[in-house]
């Protein structure tokens, strides 16, 4: 009951203190979001200043002591959408823990429930652009469906839910190299058969290479991005389903190329001429299964499309419902159909 209690609490104080985008701002996100880039695709190869500006790194101080580092896609001038498992661990079926520090009770987690992270904590994630200079701290840790609990079904791939936005303690006043991508607002937008492409600050290591050593690595990883395919799946049938919260893509090049520091990168993919991102990396055999890094290799983003409801209510980022994709389809709402067709008929 005193978890429940604390839960609704955190609601009140994020929706007292957090900075939800007014419409006005929201407005002005949908005029810029998405439009300030090249259509060239970097296929594995470094990416130019002038391109992605939306791509950033995301910082980890953990309560062990110890640092990790994630991408990320900004989205509006203080909100940034990435992995939740850049701050928490998992199980099979559920989270198990925040590595920031903020606690839980599993058993009063309500189901479906967000576990918003408050300021003192949320605090250990920072941003920065590609070139290592400070974006800002977080103020709000949003992670959504953090409660939810797996009932696993052997014919479905399934994972606990795995994205989250960071909100900034202060706005982030955009550059000619730091820019907002635009945010789906439907699992549509991350339809079997639709091409995307990854950015992130990831190692990207030859199919039969393990990863660069950590003592290795470059002090600010280039910003690196590769052209993939969203994999059609049997969404209703009784094998490979995948959750409507997930789908699989594959490197166009056939190699599995999602590694370590890609987690919580954009996919992203062009929709009524904009960049728009439709998923957030989250699963690879980059480390664990070198041979899968072939034909047969495949990563699992999040989307945020599905959560495209939940973000507007939480962030202020809301999408419209009608939105061209890039072959020139107008998606319209349920809400719009009926009127739609009475124009039709009149």
């Amino acid at each position: 009951m005193i978890w429940c209690q604390l839960i609704i609490i955190l609601h009140l104080i994020a929706s007292i203190e957090s900075k939800k985008l007014t419409e006005e701002e929201n407005e002005k996100r949908l005029e810029q979001c998405g439009v300030t880039t090249k259509s060239k695709i970097f296929n594995g190869g470094t990416v130019s200043n002038d391109q992605a500006p939306w791509a950033v790194m995301v910082g980890v101080s953990k309560t062990d002591g110890t640092g990790g580092l994630c991408s990320g896609t900004l989205i509006s001038p203080r909100h940034i959408l990435s992995a939740t498992h850049c701050v928490a661990n998992h199980s099979d079926v559920d989270w198990t823990k925040t590595l920031v520090g903020f606690k839980f009770d599993r058993e009063d987690c309500p189901e479906n429930e967000h576990i918003i992270v408050p300021e003192v904590k949320a605090s250990k994630v920072y941003v920065e652009d590609r070139k290592g200079n400070d974006i800002g701290r977080a103020k709000f840790l949003y992670l959504l469906n953090f409660c939810r609990t797996l009932t696993k079904d052997a014919y479905q791939i399934q994972s606990p839910d795995d994205v989250m936005i960071i909100e900034l303690s202060e706005d982030f006043e955009y550059t000619s190299e730091v820019k907002p991508a635009c945010l789906a607002n439907s699992i549509e937008d991350s339809k079997g058969g639709a091409i995307v492409r990854l950015f992130g600050y990831g190692d990207n290591p030859p199919k039969d290479k393990p990863s660069t050593p950590v003592n290795q690595k470059p002090s600010k990883p280039p910003l690196l991005s590769e052209e993939l395919d969203i994999l059609k799946v049997n969404v209703e049938g009784t094998l490979n389903r995948i959750d409507p919260r997930l789908f699989k893509a594959r490197s166009r090049n056939k190699n599995s190329i999602m590694c370590p520091g890609d987690s919580g990168g954009g996919a992203i993919r062009i929709i009524g001429g904009r960049n728009t991102v439709v998923g957030v990396a989250m699963q690879t055999t980059c480390v664990t299964d070198y041979k899968h890094r072939g034909a047969e290799g495949y990563e699992i983003y999040g989307a945020p499309g599905f959560y495209s409801d939940d973000i507007c209510d939480l962030t202020g980022i809301c999408t419209p419902d009608s939105e061209e994709d890039e072959n020139g389809v107008i998606r319209l709402s349920l809400f719009l159909i009926p009127i739609f067709m009475w124009f039709i008929h009149q």
